[in-house]
């Protein structure tokens, strides 16, 4: 399968689970939280969460206190306008999907 971010290659540890916990851009994206709309796409998140009856309260609760760190760091550092610069980055980023068999 080809990865979920084309922009992006990244390696994530989960420090909180013993098995599975490594998880890189072929199964996750990246957000950054210079990314002025990152607030806006967590907001969505959160509401989608709220409406899900198998949310559980800790997870409302995580996401609640991502989106007031996210805010924290914008109000400190500033934010950025999402783009794709450079040939290259706009070739990766806006090539075709494969096709799912």
């Amino acid at each position: 399968m080809e990865p979920i971010d084309r922009k992006f290659k990244f390696l994530a540890v989960n420090p909180c689970k013993a098995r599975d916990a490594i998880y890189t851009d072929k199964d996750g994206f990246i957000f950054l939280a210079k990314d002025k709309y990152c607030i806006t796409a967590l907001n969505a998140y959160l509401g989608a969460l709220r409406n899900d009856v198998l949310v559980s309260e800790a997870q409302i609760k995580g996401v609640e206190l991502l989106i007031e760190r996210v805010r924290n760091y914008q109000e400190l550092y500033g934010m950025k306008v999402p783009d794709v610069n450079g040939y290259s980055e706009i070739e990766v980023v806006t090539k075709s999907n494969e096709q799912r068999r």
